[in-house]
């Protein structure tokens, strides 16, 4: 039973948190009825029932939200231009085939870059090698 209430606790308490952090981010006009500082006060000192409060009545819809019409639906979807599957739109595909051109080409270039750096510290280090080795020809009690 303790271990349910503290659970329980922990769940008001993230949602509590949430609604604080979502008050205080969203735009002033994002909020209904009072103004944000009020919202800030209502959820902050009336704590379950203020985000409860926030939660049903503060936030406004997102433009994107759907408005259930007097019987709770939800209206049907807008006709429109379906969106097309990739695969049957050329322009698209010819973007995709340009991309991956282009970063064959700039994965080339820093292949041969690669190459070309291991290239030259191979030489630098054969050329310490051979100078050092004349060097000990030269002196041979060093």
């Amino acid at each position: 039973m303790l271990f349910i209430r503290g659970v329980a606790g922990f769940l008001l308490l993230a949602v509590w948190i949430y609604c604080i952090v979502d008050v205080v981010t969203r735009d002033k006009s994002e909020h209904r009825g009072v103004p944000k500082l009020a919202w800030l006060a209502i959820v902050v000192l009336l704590g379950p029932i203020g985000s409860a409060l926030w939660l049903i009545a503060g936030r406004a819809r997102t433009p994107d939200q759907p408005v259930p019409d007097e019987t709770g639906a939800l209206p049907p979807r807008p006709a429109g231009r379906a969106v097309p599957n990739p695969d049957d739109d050329d322009e698209f595909l010819r973007g995709l085939r340009e991309r991956v051109r282009e970063q064959r080409r700039q994965a080339a270039e820093r292949d041969r870059a690669a190459d070309d750096r291991r290239a030259a510290e191979e030489r630098r280090a054969a050329e310490e090698r051979d100078r050092l080795a004349k060097d000990q020809e030269s002196d041979p009690e060093a």
